[in-house]
């Protein structure tokens, strides 16, 4: 089943949540014979529960875990525009879990009439003369109460006091704001594009030691607290506006969660879970000896890859050997490389009697790239993280060789 918002419900609603405020480092001791109320019992749920919000929110940061995706939809009979936002899962700056079991829409056929809403929003900054209007879909986190009980009034209460609910639903809210969330934590998101300080272990410090000031406030009272998951352009239809249509709809400013293993795998280049992926087409080894008998004084280069290798791809265009020299990297004369396997082998036609620094470059790319027998390009080095099918990199090792 799919929900359908119309346009009047879409100001923000003010929500309490029942957790808050709450203490994430105290929790009820019980011993024999203790006399227990309902606030033992409450106090016992916020601490476990608290507690995996801070891990949430320090942890794992807020964003979108998966689904939750929001597109455009014109109806034809009878004529509506909708935007719908896919079932999914969200974490939300104070680590709360957002849950949308199914499809919800938001009609906004007639937002443009909406005056109490439409005269709230801008044009698209990068089009200020546009009759376009800029909102922001966004997530939050509801709990509804639920489940009425028979409970013990206190004496002189009416009939009424004699219910309470007995639940707690996690819920949520979706709506069109007119401004939007603030960035929480916005290094988590632009960390890699910092230039000072500079190196990926000084970055990543910089951004644990800019964690939040105030993490007590994860606790300490009830506030709201936003997930963006598009910015949407609206443009009236007709004049007077009769309509509302649905210019753009741009959800590649949401924040991210992937999942450990999803990262794990982008990191290294291994398929972490399910059966294993073919390994890739990469170069193992590169070994470099003393040749003997008549190339004595001259060295043997012998590249080993991961797979039989396409004879006919291996060239002086696709194989090149370089050796310093004086701070310059200059290329010796070799021989025809040759292929038995996956082996590629070749003679430097030069005295390295006393010994060379080279670099090896074997390509992956260009005009003349080095294929397996299975038309795959040559995939960088073996403990590279594999290139997408069909992409190659070059594989360039540099190395001492000492007779």
């Amino acid at each position: 089943m799919t929900d359908t918002v119309d346009a009047a419900t879409f100001a923000p609603l003010e929500g309490t949540d029942p957790a808050l405020p709450g203490d994430p480092f105290a929790r009820p001791r019980y011993s024999y014979g203790q006399l227990l109320g309902a606030d033992d019992f409450v106090s016992e749920q916020r601490y476990h529960l608290l507690r995996a919000r801070l891990r949430n929110a320090l942890l794992h940061g807020s964003g979108v875990v998966c689904g939750l995706d929001v597109i455009a939809k014109t109806i034809a009979d009878p004529p509506a525009v909708e935007l719908i936002c896919t079932p999914g899962l969200a974490i939300d700056p104070l680590g709360r879990e957002i849950f949308v079991p199914e499809a919800i829409c938001l009609d906004v056929t007639g937002l443009a009439n909406n005056e109490s809403f439409w005269s709230d929003l801008s044009p698209p900054p990068d089009d200020p003369d546009s009759d376009a209007r800029r909102c922001y879909a966004v997530l939050s986190y509801r709990a509804c109460l639920s489940a009425q009980t028979p409970a013990i009034a206190q004496p002189c209460s009416d009939a009424d006091n004699s219910l309470v609910y007995s639940r707690v639903l996690d819920s949520y809210r979706l709506c069109l704001e007119a401004t939007p969330p603030p960035d929480p934590h916005a290094l988590s998101r632009d960390w890699p594009a910092l230039k000072e300080p500079v190196g990926l272990r000084a970055r990543l410090q910089a951004l644990l030691t800019d964690a939040p000031p105030h993490p007590e406030q994860l606790w300490s009272y009830p506030q709201d607290a936003k997930v963006l998951l598009a910015v949407v352009d609206l443009k009236p239809v007709g004049s007077p506006a009769e309509t509302t249509d649905i210019d753009a709809v741009d959800t590649s400013v949401r924040a991210l969660l992937p999942d450990v293993q999803t990262v794990a795998s982008l990191a290294t280049g291994l398929r972490l879970i399910g059966p294993a992926a073919a390994s890739a087409f990469a170069l193992e080894t590169v070994a470099v000896a003393a040749g003997t008998g008549g190339d004595a004084g001259k060295a043997i280069v012998t590249a080993t890859l991961t797979g039989d290798i396409q004879a006919g791809t291996v060239t002086a265009d696709s194989v090149h050997l370089f050796k310093l020299n004086g701070g310059a990297w200059t290329a010796p004369a070799t021989a025809v490389p040759t292929v038995a396997g996956p082996v590629i082998t070749f003679k430097v036609n030069e005295d390295w009697s006393g010994g060379a620094t080279y670099q090896l470059v074997l390509s992956g790319g260009g005009a003349r790239p080095i294929l397996d027998t299975h038309n795959r390009p040559l995939a960088g080095l073996t403990d590279e993280p594999a290139p997408p099918s069909g992409r190659g990199r070059d594989a360039v090792v540099i190395g001492v060789f000492t007779p």
